[in-house]
């Protein structure tokens, strides 16, 4: 991410790695979801660097069956 943004629920249904660092800065984002910021269904995702933030319930849900999801 290069930029802080704010946005309703994020999916991920595929295997990708989500960077929220840019130029030493850590990006935050801004849920507008009544529920959860972000869920994962996929396998194979990274998300690192990344600050979630006003999300209804949850910030990062990660759905049953989705393997190898890894945060740091």
């Amino acid at each position: 991410m290069t930029e802080d943004i704010s946005e309703g629920l994020v999916a991920v249904n595929k295997s990708i790695t989500i960077d929220g660092q840019y130029n030493g800065i850590t990006h935050v984002l801004t849920s507008t979801s009544n529920d959860r910021g972000i869920v994962i269904s996929a396998t194979g995702v990274s998300i690192q660097n990344l600050i979630v933030e006003d999300a209804g319930t949850f910030g990062i849900q990660v759905a049953p069956g989705a393997n190898n999801v890894v945060f740091s």
